[in-house]
């Protein structure tokens, strides 16, 4: 996990990271185990960079924006961006899902490599057009089996949030 080491876009382990572990909760996890096994049938694998986040880490991350600082190694992981926009665009949040340990950063590699790059211009070419506030993706094109996958794991887990939220909440279908 990028964040207990120093290899991230701030150049030192965030607070609340105390292993390079990747906790989330099991319904994530499950569908998770699901997409990485759509993908060993094509020789292609997921590599996890992010996990569950403490918020703490989040509120470390939000102060290293705005510190006023030149960051050399946030260049390496947003090339062509300056660090103190990163909240703004929609990199970084705030409330992130993160920290209830439903959300990854991800890419999918092929089997059994080490190589990713969080700048999809880096491997695959521009990146297409974002609209404001969309966290970033950095799934290929030549892996639109897995992009569906995803795109079914994600919607599962929303539709079982909203419904344990109105739950919580005292409504009903």
């Amino acid at each position: 996990m990028r964040y207990a080491s120093r290899d991230n876009f701030t150049g030192k382990p965030l607070p609340g990271y105390d292993a390079p572990e990747c906790l989330l909760r099991e319904a994530a996890a499950r569908a998770l185990r699901k997409v990485q096994a759509d993908l060993a049938a094509a020789s292609l694998s997921l590599k996890v960079y992010d996990c569950y986040r403490p918020q703490r880490a989040v509120a470390a991350m939000a102060a290293w924006s705005r510190d006023g600082k030149p960051a050399p190694a946030s260049k390496r992981f947003y090339p062509a961006l300056d660090k103190a926009n990163l909240f703004a665009l929609g990199y970084i949040a705030a409330r992130s899902a993160h920290s209830r340990g439903v959300a990854v950063d991800l890419t999918v590699v092929p089997r059994g490599s080490a190589a990713a790059a969080f700048d999809p211009a880096a491997r695959y070419g521009p990146a297409p057009a974002r609209r404001p506030n969309a966290r970033p993706t950095t799934v290929s094109t030549w892996a639109p089996a897995t992009i569906a996958s995803t795109i079914r794991a994600t919607r599962t887990l929303r539709r079982s949030r909203r419904r344990k939220a109105a739950t919580a909440a005292g409504c009903s279908r």
